[in-house]
């Protein structure tokens, strides 16, 4: 969520902005499968005598809420990876580590583990794969399906890019790539409350040293109406909805939900961090501040001996520096 995609520099400056975004979102267990390796990947295989890299497509639907609300914005989460990559960095950084930073007798130790690794490493495609198409942008590699009448079909509901991508090329190196989905809130009133299924595919052809479909793993969640259900999962629902419009950004829609969470829960200090920075980003910097600075005092008075959230810290930090700053100026 600005997030959505990130990559290597060639990629543009719409890549870069998705960089910040993603770090601040929270992780679900399908992105944290996503982490691991664990998402459905594709197999190394050859092609016209070179090792295709193995490369993973990660799914999540409102980053794991497993009952999501009519009248929200749904947000399909992709990530993408090259494992090979991955896999022959952390093996470099083993080879590293070991010959030259190791001490001598950590180095005999470790000397026919050196050989494996080295022997490993030739063959592991550790380059990165350049991924282009003639005509679509990277928004438009992604597709989404549904589970129904006993198969997967074309998913045909209203599903945009958050920020559509204005480039048609990536390098998929040791980075992860993100892209952010949405269907708007006022079009998810439309779509039957029920169980549903699916999943996301990544069109072939990409490369000419990689040119198969990869399908990432299955999501599995229920649609249900607002009206009548539980605070926690309004809570949740609120919460999801109130960081996809910051990192959309629309402040305004994310200062609207964050209220909502604390007309419920008034010392909720995810949702005043969240106010915060909505506040913060409509140009509040005072308004920010003191939000900033409940939040804080809420997690010490709440949790005594436990370190507060880096961002709270940071904040109250960034602030205190600046308001020194303009009284020496006096």
């Amino acid at each position: 969520m600005n997030k959505n995609v990130k990559i290597g520099a060639f990629a543009g400056l719409v890549i870069v902005l998705v960089v910040v975004i993603i770090t601040l979102l929270p992780k679900g267990k399908n992105a944290q499968k996503a982490e691991s390796g664990q998402e459905t990947s594709l197999t190394e295989d050859k092609v016209e005598g070179r090792v295709q890299p193995r490369l993973a497509l990660g799914l999540d639907v409102n980053w794991d809420t497993e009952e999501l609300l009519s009248g929200f914005p749904m947000v399909f989460s992709i990530t993408l990876r090259n494992l090979s990559v991955e896999q022959a960095s952390r093996v470099k950084h083993l080879i590293d580590f070991y010959s030259l930073k190791a001490s001598p007798e950590e180095k005999e130790m470790a000397a026919d583990s050196i050989k494996r690794w080295k022997e490993e490493l030739k063959g592991i495609p550790s380059s990165p794969l350049g991924l282009r198409h003639k005509e679509k942008t990277v928004s438009d590699w992604i597709s989404f399906e549904i589970w129904e009448d006993g198969q997967f079909n074309p998913l045909q509901w209203p599903v945009k890019p958050a920020v559509p991508a204005e480039v048609k090329e990536l390098e998929l190196g040791k980075d992860r790539i993100y892209l952010e989905y949405f269907i708007p809130a006022d079009k998810t009133r439309d779509i039957r409350p029920s169980d549903y299924k699916i999943r996301a595919r990544l069109s072939s052809g990409l490369s000419d040293s990689w040119r198969d479909e990869i399908v990432s793993q299955e999501v599995v969640f229920r649609l249900i109406p607002a009206e009548g259900t539980s605070e926690i999962i309004l809570m949740q629902n609120h919460y999801v909805a109130g960081y996809f419009y910051l990192n959309l950004p629309d402040y305004t829609a994310a200062e609207e939900h964050a209220r909502e969470i604390l007309l419920r829960d008034s010392e909720n200090v995810k949702a005043l961090t969240l106010l915060g920075r909505a506040i913060e980003g409509q140009g509040n910097q005072e308004e920010a501040q003191k939000i900033y600075s409940t939040a804080l005092d809420i997690f010490i008075g709440r949790n005594p001996g436990e370190p507060p959230p880096a961002f709270l810290i940071k904040k109250s930090s960034q602030f205190l520096e600046e308001k020194m700053k303009k009284l020496e100026s006096r």
